[in-house]
């Protein structure tokens, strides 16, 4: 696959939460227009496993990786993806998110999917500039994986 712009990527939500029955190859995807900068922090945590008789040699494993994506949007009140996220916010409900490479509807483009808590909305509103969002989402549950279209 070629490399990808940014600008290729899209970040998508469906109105259905991800479930065994609404699997994220199932869901209705609507596309999140105005989307600016998009940051999908993958980390894997560390465990420190000593034993007696390691004398040299501490075993470390990463059992768990944490995840999540953090967004900028400029603030458009006629932007209805905004809206959405911003209603879940101010809800304190869950929505399900797609961080794709690309269309989500096209073979190998791949991205972090899943059901999020949007944890952070903080608005910026800046003398010289448009106003902006930075939007931070959290994985709410185990439907939360990397996803790629087959």
């Amino acid at each position: 696959m070629p490399r990808r712009t940014g600008a290729q990527c899209k970040l998508y939500y469906c109105a259905t939460l991800l479930s065994a029955t609404n699997p994220p190859e199932s869901a209705t995807w609507v596309e999140i227009k105005g989307v600016r900068d998009l940051t999908k922090p993958l980390e894997k945590d560390t465990v420190e496993l000593p034993a007696r008789g390691d004398t040299y040699v501490q075993q470390i494993t990463s059992p768990l990786i944490k995840s999540g994506i953090e967004f900028e949007m400029y603030w458009d009140e006629g932007n209805a993806g905004l809206q959405v996220l911003k209603d879940k916010f101010l809800d304190n409900s869950l929505i399900a998110l797609a961080a794709m490479s690309g269309d989500i509807t096209v073979t190998g483009v791949e991205g972090l999917v899943g059901n999020f808590q949007i944890t952070s909305f903080p608005t910026s509103e800046p003398l010289q500039d448009g106003v902006s969002v930075s939007i931070k989402a959290v994985p709410a549950d185990d439907q939360t994986d990397w996803y790629e279209v087959t």
